[in-house]
């Protein structure tokens, strides 16, 4: 039997702040104009808040020569 991870499918989480807990899809993340979505596996299984990070418009907006874009 396998234990119930706090969250299933996908949940998101910016890497430069809290935005991200409204968006229910990759897609629509995208769609939204986030960037470098992409899974988040650096926790184990039970400390999983999200499953996946990226850098929301209004992160890309405070550092528009981010690394990251």
């Amino acid at each position: 039997m396998t234990e119930p991870t706090l969250f299933s499918g996908f949940s998101l989480t910016c890497v430069r702040c809290d935005a991200g807990e409204d968006i229910d899809t990759e897609a629509q993340a995208v769609a939204l104009g986030w960037i470098n979505v992409m899974l988040d596996d650096t926790l184990g299984p039970d400390e999983w808040f999200w499953t996946h990070t990226g850098l929301c418009p209004d992160s890309q907006v405070e550092d528009p020569t981010s690394i990251l874009r």
